[in-house]
């Protein structure tokens, strides 16, 4: 996990930095979705648009039952 400080700019706008950047695999012009789970803000590159009509058009699977996502979604940010 990275971090690094940066500092909002006067029209709301943050400067992603470098090495977060390089991390992501992100390049300008590339597309990225921010968003929010119990007060912090999540950085996540878009994946290109095929990948993600084979994600939606695969195979459907059921769920288990009892699915703690908020314990999946914690487990992925930890290392």
């Amino acid at each position: 996990m990275t971090r690094i400080r940066t500092r909002l700019g006067s029209k709301g706008q943050i400067v992603i930095p470098k090495a977060v950047r390089e991390e992501l695999g992100l390049s300008p012009g590339d597309a990225a979705f921010v968003f929010t789970h119990e007060g912090h803000a999540h950085i996540e590159k878009e994946n290109a648009r095929a990948s993600w009509e084979e994600f939606f058009s695969g195979p459907k699977k059921r769920l288990a039952k009892n699915v703690d996502f908020d314990a999946i979604f914690e487990e992925s940010y930890e290392e």
